[in-house]
């Protein structure tokens, strides 16, 4: 199973978005998919119809008082499981540093092992502060995937979160940035193609091929809680998704 992570410290930059449709487009590929959701907002999890203030979460795996099987929920779409969040998360950090009898960092990754024979991939929908639950989720992670919109404070965030990174090397020594997705993308925007120039000059080789372009239909999919492909197959959009995912397979666009 292949851990990856989409995380950025700046928020409103399409993260559980790129989550919820790439988790989507590696299950059409008959990828078997767990999402795991550190946001205490619970966003993926509402999306795909699996939230609940009481039910066991993603908490209660982190505080180890539910065995990660017993939290993880089926969803309409076949292929995709997930273990949702809740408001519960802001109480948790608190409650993992009390509880002194086991590391507090790797108790996700601990958890994970359990049904990696399960999945092909696990995708970690992360919040944008650092907590102890997003540490865990850095700690479980192969990979972080940096979803960004062309913006100068998304920017001014990246050498930050490459520090965050670094640190978490020392849990973790085989994280590895995977690269950064361009969000709402506008190629005949000059900022847009000057910010795209600067982020490819900042991290040679580590900016997708595939840019997710602006489009309307995104927000329209997640309102009506539809995977992008499904609520319009012929937007850009979906198209788009489609294309970023084959790169994360290593799949080029004639399918090989």
């Amino acid at each position: 199973m292949k851990t990856i992570g989409f995380f950025n410290i700046k928020g409103g930059v399409g993260k559980t978005t790129a989550s919820i449709n790439t988790a989507f487009q590696l299950s059409t590929h008959g990828k078997r998919v767990l999402v795991i959701d550190l946001d205490m907002q619970g966003n993926s999890s509402r999306f795909f119809e699996v939230y609940s203030k009481t039910a066991p979460s993603v908490s209660e795996v982190l505080l180890r008082q539910n065995e990660i099987e017993s939290v993880i929920k089926q969803t309409k779409f076949t292929g995709i499981d997930v273990v949702p969040s809740n408001m519960r998360l802001i109480k948790t950090d608190k409650d993992i540093m009390l509880d002194t009898l086991y590391p507090q960092q790797t108790r996700l990754k601990a958890a994970l092992e359990q049904v990696q024979a399960n999945y092909d991939f696990c995708i970690i929908d992360c919040p944008t502060y650092l907590t102890l639950a997003l540490i865990n989720g850095l700690v479980a992670m192969d990979e972080i995937i940096v979803p960004t919109e062309i913006d100068e404070q998304a920017f001014e965030g990246l050498e930050y979160l490459l520090e965050v990174i670094k640190d978490i090397k020392a849990f973790n020594p085989t994280l590895t940035l995977a690269g950064v997705l361009v969000n709402s993308y506008r190629p005949n925007n000059q900022l847009h193609k000057e910010g795209l120039e600067w982020l490819e000059k900042f991290l040679p080789n580590k900016v997708f091929k595939q840019k997710i372009r602006f489009s309307d239909k995104a927000a329209e999919a997640i309102a009506t809680r539809q995977p992008a492909m499904i609520y319009s197959s012929r937007s850009l959009v979906a198209r788009n998704f489609r294309d970023s995912t084959k790169e994360i397979l290593g799949v080029n666009n004639n399918g090989k």
